[in-house]
């Protein structure tokens, strides 16, 4: 391929010029190689004004999002993100420049960036270029205010005043946005796509995950749990972490024990499940959420937990006909948000047997978790072939000997 490019240039052969072109046309997208588009994406600028170049750089633009064009479905499959942590700047830029490149929220963009540059350590003017692709406007504003006004990738290209102008763009109408581009204003000058429309639409609008927990890693659990080991009487699945709307997210099975001695100093233990966001302290996302074991018999799934709370001053929240009590509750409470945010919090049961009626909202403060401390409703259990008994019970135990466990995370803000 790279012969007949030299001849072209130098020569300008029209029949190679042909020749090759209706070669590159003939080409399936799963036949180019990742080599060949990294290739494409460097040649020299120059290249890519000649005529005879025309179809050749069209192959990077085809791959790339036939492949790759949509980010949130390469956030949430390993393969793909490796594809793209793989790219060259240039291919990085060209898939983020491109008017046809889809997401569900743009805080995905910016974690794009920000997974890209550890891998690649770009120089300032490369990293400057990609970040002023970032549609700010469309960032959510917990996002642009705990992860990227704290990304060194954004730092070093953004002063205090312009990430706080991007927050500010965050809140504002369309036609405030559109009347600031009109009056020139300085930073929208200088970073053009703060002030662009948003991006074509995902198709992935929203996160599936599911963990199969093998019943004698629950029983490793359960007997450290006893013992009072609490930090060891946890399961998660943070090694298989999928991002969705810049946010990394897994679940956790949690065994807690009550305090209760029932015999031998071994106290009663109860089995929870919980979201976590792999996150930096200080980062705050806003999400909604739910949690379910898969049963193995045709039958409502157990239970389904709604909590729910918001970023911003203390007020009571209403849910499933359950006043807000203070910080705390069931679940346990957790510490002030950095930033100034002061969550308030709600707690409302659904029985097995009812579908869940109120969509709830949580806050998750760096890695801290939202969910069920009691998931299967078994209260706490003195031993381990009481609580493996109950699980059975509960249908909750498959063939193979584990634990299915469903989470979905069904909205961002």
């Amino acid at each position: 391929m790279t012969r007949p490019c030299c001849c072209w240039y130098r020569y300008q052969v029209p029949k190679v010029v042909s020749a090759v072109n209706q070669k590159v046309q003939a080409i399936a997208t799963t036949e180019i190689s990742w080599d060949l588009v990294s290739a494409v994406v460097q040649l020299p600028s120059t290249c890519k004004g000649i005529e005879a170049f025309a179809t050749v750089v069209q192959i990077p633009e085809l791959k790339l999002q036939t492949e790759l064009g949509d980010l949130e479905l390469v956030w949430a499959d390993g393969v793909k993100q490796q594809q793209f942590l793989a790219l060259p700047f240039a291919a990085v830029h060209q898939l983020l420049s491109s008017q046809l490149t889809k997401v569900t929220s743009e805080n995905t963009v910016a974690h794009t960036i920000i997974c890209w540059a550890e891998q690649h350590d770009p120089s300032q003017e490369q990293l400057q270029d990609l970040v002023s692709l970032v549609r700010m406007r469309h960032c959510t504003l917990p996002y642009l205010t705990t992860v990227i006004s704290s990304s060194s990738c954004f730092t070093r290209c953004h002063d205090t005043a312009e990430l706080q102008l991007a927050a500010l763009c965050c809140s504002m109408s369309a036609d405030s946005i559109a009347t600031m581009v009109k009056q020139q204003q300085p930073v929208l000058v200088k970073f053009p796509a703060w002030a662009a429309d948003k991006r074509p639409a995902s198709a992935m609008a929203k996160l599936k995950m599911v963990w199969y927990v093998p019943l004698t890693d629950v029983q490793a659990s359960f007997n450290c749990a006893q013992e009072g080991l609490q930090s060891l009487g946890n399961v998660d699945n943070k090694k298989q972490a999928r991002a969705w709307q810049g946010y990394d997210w897994y679940m956790s099975l949690e065994l807690t024990n009550d305090g209760q001695v029932v015999q031998d100093e071994k106290k009663q233990v109860k089995v929870g499940l919980f979201l976590r966001c792999r996150a930096a302290t200080g980062t705050v996302a806003e999400a909604t959420f739910c949690l379910q074991a898969e049963q193995t018999q045709v039958q409502t799934q157990v239970p389904v937990v709604p909590l729910g709370a918001y970023v911003g001053p203390p007020r009571q929240v209403p849910v499933a006909g359950h006043a807000a009590p203070p910080f705390g509750g069931p679940f346990g409470g957790f510490g002030q948000p950095a930033g100034g945010f002061a969550p308030a919090l709600g707690f409302g049961f659904v029985a097995p047997t009812v579908r869940p009626e109120v969509t709830a909202t949580h806050v998750f403060v760096g890695s801290q978790g939202w969910g069920s401390r009691d998931l299967f409703g078994l209260g706490a259990v003195g031993d381990w072939a009481t609580m493996e008994g109950k699980l059975r019970s509960k249908s909750v135990v498959h063939a193979d000997g584990c634990l299915h466990l469903m989470g979905e995370v069904t909205a961002i803000r």
